[in-house]
């Protein structure tokens, strides 16, 4: 702004504000007139109901004095007020008819004056009559108690009206004290202003000259800013024409940049073939379409050669809002480009070193876990002295081996599980899982093996719902912390328990709860790191290598949990597993879960056992030790359902406990014996009361003691279905691993031929027929995946069950190729034996159905 401008600027201002001190004081004064007029009217109104008031009083006393004397002459007052008194009521009510609480107390007060008069007019006929009536009309104290309530009605009208006379009052003070500030004040401020318009423009001419200065000074250090800008920078106005070009600009373009000015400046070309880029594609022409753009595989030729170039643009607007120019940046990046490559080379090679490191260490530990497998399972039968001959030192120093051989299997396990989460190669197998038996099973695990003075105990709800997880992962989760938690409590209690989000069934969050020594708060992250643990110390006592609980985090985040930890040292420590953070990961229904009914795809016929008991646990154990022996089961808590299905299967021996819900077992028993078609079928009496002698005479044809012994029951089941033999063909390219497996399943094969790779079992089977066969994958000449291709595709070997034993890690997309070959997928391990009769047991006698069924189980 220019001083004049500045002057006319500071002349304006003060005229406005002349105006508006007069405007304020014209307004100020019309208020202080209003003010005092409202002061005015209730004064009179203050003094009209004081007339009221006084003629009313003399009304008053003229009747008292005539009553006495009989004298008209001391009428005169109150012929005055009944003329007088009703007309000044009125007049009041029409002064204050603006204001509704006052008009109340009018309204109120008229027809108490009126009453007030005829009560005196009344005593006044009364007198005149020669009455006795007007003393006893004046002695009633009506006319008191009427002219009470007036004076009552009219102080608070009064006190209304003072009030309010004192605030008009006050408020005509205060206007007039405004009008004459705002006079004086407004005045002052206007010289105030015409005076400091004079400074301001005699300072404005001095900052003027500064900012001029100023500017000169911007302008000169911009100019070296952009000149030595390590990028390059080039200005391009509308009409195509540079305007300005940086150093780096130069340098990278060359000279010509401002000499060649027949062609569009930065003419771009693609890295990848050297075409020309559309002009109405290159960033300029964008930029000065209103649009920036960035092109990273830009090239110019400069001197024949074409240098690669990331080039941005940008428009510049002019003060209307136009597009004036267009602003680009670019630099060279050669150098960067030879860094991606560098970085990319090295990206690969760390990938190569991650691969080769997985590799080794995946082979390293097949290498290690199969003498230890079989280190293991050697001890194992070693530990069976079926031939009498060890002694007792003998199976100590046995017992001693197998306990550290597992030990180091553990180790081994835990550094491959490590690796494969650092490299992001654990997979999930999600599936519906009951949590509480889960928790039931593992704390039974570790219960069975767990130290002396230290208590497991669970604390599970009735009813939960089922989750979709991984329950072999979550196992091992659970197997660390539980463990962890035994390991460091000395004496005390270890409690899991399993927590519900409130008023559901749906489970939160599981609780692993020790009373051992807790953990130091300066170790609480630590021990998630690898090879840490709460003791630091190098005089530690409990040993570990400290992987277990980096694993369990690992795993738990894989699995979409959170695992927290809290502890005070000295009284114990809480690992909290939160089921939560994956969110609802609940089965849709709780039907889900349940296990279905036996349908007509139930097993049938030969070597089919129909188990009765009322308990889970029992049926379950029974279940394992048909299976074991050979046989196909299927179980149920119902006679009911026992003897639907025993009607419907034909089965080849029921075992039944005597007492069971719904109908004694004796009922059953006696069913089973009267129904022709089913009197044959041979029953074993499982029961806590088997040896009780009834059973015979109703049929049972053998007793079986609870609890159960598994050789005891293979005795029975033998002598009433015949062994069961199979030819067995075993594939393993170590002699220990052959070995092994011989002994375990020598009990189970009629005929037993093993070969050491695929290729030799080929030669095998073109002269023996097996009914199962046992192969290793990792093996050299042909592996097992080859040979299992192989096997298939000849078609009587088509149905041939086979079972895959390996300490091989099997990745998700070897598990898929394995599901159209193998019948079952055993892991070797400390047991080893335990699965593999296991699975044998099932596979020998899978048929449709295939395996145990439950049946009617009610969900």
């Amino acid at each position: 702004m220019s001083p004049i401008e500045k002057v006319n600027a500071g002349f304006l201002i003060a005229m406005g504000l002349v105006a508006i001190i007069g405007v304020a004081t014209i307004t100020s004064i019309q208020r202080f007139t209003e003010t005092s007029r409202e002061v005015s009217r209730t004064h009179s109104v203050l003094a009209e109901m004081e007339r009221v008031l006084t003629k009313l009083t003399e009304a008053e006393s003229a009747q008292r004095g005539y009553v006495i004397t009989g004298l008209e002459s001391y009428l005169a007052p109150y012929d005055s007020a009944t003329s007088t008194v009703l007309d000044q009521i009125q007049r009041l009510s029409a002064t204050t008819f603006e204001d509704p609480e006052q008009q109340s107390r009018l309204a109120e007060l008229k027809p108490l004056a009126q009453r007030r008069l005829d009560l005196t007019r009344e005593v006044i006929a009364a007198r005149r009559a020669g009455s006795a009536e007007a003393t006893g009309r004046v002695a009633s104290g009506e006319g008191r108690a009427t002219m009470d309530r007036i004076r009552a009605i009219a102080a608070e009208f009064q006190e209304v009206e003072l009030r309010r006379l004192e605030e008009r009052n006050d408020h005509a003070r205060t206007r007039a004290g405004l009008a004459l500030a705002i006079i004086g004040g407004g005045s002052a401020f206007a010289f105030l202003v015409v005076l400091g318009s004079g400074m301001v423009i005699r300072r404005d001419i001095t900052e003027r000259r500064r900012a001029e200065l100023a500017l000169r000074n911007n302008e000169t250090l911009l100019s070296q800013f952009m000149e030595n800008l390590p990028i390059g920078v080039m200005v391009v106005d509308a009409q195509w024409q540079p305007r300005f070009a940086n150093n780096a600009a130069v340098e990278i373009l060359g000279p010509g940049v401002f000499v060649d000015i027949g062609q569009p400046p930065l003419s771009l070309y693609r890295m990848a073939n050297a075409d020309p880029y559309r002009h109405e594609d290159t960033p300029i022409a964008r930029a000065l379409d209103g649009e920036t753009s960035t092109i990273d595989d830009a090239g110019v030729i400069v001197d024949g050669a074409l240098i690669p170039l990331q080039v941005s643009a940008a428009p510049i607007y002019d003060a209307s809002g136009g597009i004036a120019y267009a602003i680009a940046t670019f630099d060279d990046i050669v150098e960067r480009r030879r860094g991606e490559e560098a970085l990319k080379k090295a990206v690969a090679e760390a990938e190569a070193a991650s691969r080769t490191k997985s590799d080794f260490l995946a082979r390293m530990s097949h290498e290690l876990r199969t003498p230890l497998n079989s280190v293991i399972g050697f001890a194992n039968i070693l530990l069976k002295n079926k031939a009498g001959n060890l002694r007792e030192q003998d199976v100590a120093y046995l017992d001693r081996i197998l306990e550290n051989g597992k030990h180091l299997l553990l180790l081994i396990n835990d550094i491959l599980d490590l690796s494969k989460i650092e490299a992001g190669k654990v997979e999930v197998e999600r599936e519906s899982t009951d949590l509480a038996a889960l928790i039931t099973s593992v704390v039974g695990q570790l219960d069975a093996h767990g130290k002396r003075g230290v208590e497991l105990r669970t604390d599970l709800p009735a009813d939960v719902d089922p989750v979709h997880t991984d329950p072999a992962r979550l196992r091992q989760v659970l197997i660390n912390l539980v463990g962890n938690a035994v390991k460091f409590t000395e004496r005390g209690t270890v409690t899991v328990t399993l927590e519900q989000s409130r008023g559901t069934t749906r489970p939160s969050a599981i609780r692993v709860a020790d009373t051992g020594i807790g953990i130091p708060a300066n170790r609480l992250d630590a021990i998630f790191d690898a090879f840490e643990q709460a003791e630091s110390t190098t005089s530690r006592t409990h040993g570990g290598t400290g992987l277990g609980l980096p694993i369990s985090r690992a795993l738990c985040e894989l699995l979409g949990y959170g695992l927290t930890v809290s502890s005070s040292p000295g009284r114990g420590t809480v690992f909290t597993i939160d089921l939560t953070a994956a969110g609802d990961m609940s089965a849709h229904t709780r039907s889900a879960a349940a296990p279905p009914p036996a349908t007509a795809s139930r097993p049938r016929g030969d070597r089919l056992v129909v188990i009765v008991d009322d308990d889970a646990d029992s049926r379950m154990l029974l279940e394992q030790f048909v299976e074991e022996f050979g046989c196909k089961a299927v179980s149920t808590h119902s006679p009911v359902t026992a003897l639907a299905l025993a009607r419907e299967l034909k089965p080849s021996l029921i075992t039944l406990d005597l007492m069971t819900p719904d109908f004694h077992g004796w009922d059953l028993l006696s069913g089973l014996k009267e129904d022709p078609e089913l009197a044959g079928i041979p029953v074993v009496i499982v029961s806590v009361v088997a040896n009780e002698t009834r059973a015979t005479l109703l049929g049972a044809v053998d007793l079986l003691q609870k609890p159960v012994e598994r050789d005891r029951l293979f005795q029975l089941m033998e002598r009433h279905l015949g062994s069961r033999r199979a030819r067995i063909l075993i594939i393993d390219d170590e002699a220990d691993a052959l070995q092994l497996l011989r002994l375990m399943l020598d009990d189970r094969a009629s005929e037993l031929r093993t070969a050491h790779d695929g290729q030799d079992a080929l030669a095998v089977l073109r002269s023996f027929e097996p009914d199962i066969v046992i192969t290793d994958l990792l093996m050299p000449v042909m592996d097992g995946m080859t040979f299992l291709e192989i096997f298939r595709a000849t078609p009587r070997f088509r149905h041939v069950p086979v079972v895959v034993v390996s300490g091989h890690d099997i990745s998700a997309e070897e598990r898929v190729r394995l599901e159209r070959h193998a019948s079952a997928i055993v892991r070797k391990g400390s047991a080893l034996e335990t699965d593999l009769r296991g699975v044998l047991g099932a596979v020998l006698n899978d048929d449709s159905a295939g395996g145990s069924v439950r049946a009617g189980t009610t969900p």
